[in-house]
């Protein structure tokens, strides 16, 4: 991890006092555009990642309009949190800034990746910064793959 992360950390940490973090961690999020319709897309990612689809939609929908794919975990010693479905254009907008990378396509995939800890020691937070950063890396790149593989 880049000496000047650590540094601002302890800074904070001794000017703000701070006794005790409830949660520190890392978040990334990744789209990629994809061609075709979007209906299309749904229904496709809903057939893959959900087993139970057609009985979810029997009960749900006469059309799925949206559909998501989310799951909480720990791996690694570190609690994580994935999101990952089709989004529309407004929706990446909406979570990469006008300074992020810009998006002319009306399907994407989406993946939203939270890796933390609860309630860390003020001691293992310097410890912990760089590996929480490269477990979200590494969860985003095992949904990449997986999305790759199936769809």
């Amino acid at each position: 991890m880049p000496d000047h992360i650590q540094e601002v950390l302890k800074l904070l940490i001794e000017a703000t006092g701070i006794k005790h973090i409830e949660r520190i961690g890392a978040r990334g999020a990744v789209f990629y555009p994809q061609d075709g319709n979007y209906s299309q897309l749904v229904s496709k990612f809903a057939k893959v990642f959900h087993g139970k689809y057609e009985e979810l939609a029997e009960l749900s929908a006469d059309k799925a309009r949206d559909v998501f794919f989310g799951l909480d975990g720990i791996k690694n010693g570190y609690n994580n949190h994935i999101e990952f479905g089709p989004a529309k254009n407004h929706e990446v907008a909406s979570i990469f800034t006008a300074t992020g990378p810009s998006n002319k396509s009306e399907s994407n995939i989406i993946i939203d990746v939270d890796v933390f800890m609860q309630s860390p020691e003020i001691s293992e937070l310097e410890e912990n910064i760089s590996p929480l950063i490269t477990e979200g890396k590494r969860l985003i790149d095992g949904c990449t793959a997986l999305i790759e593989k199936n769809l």
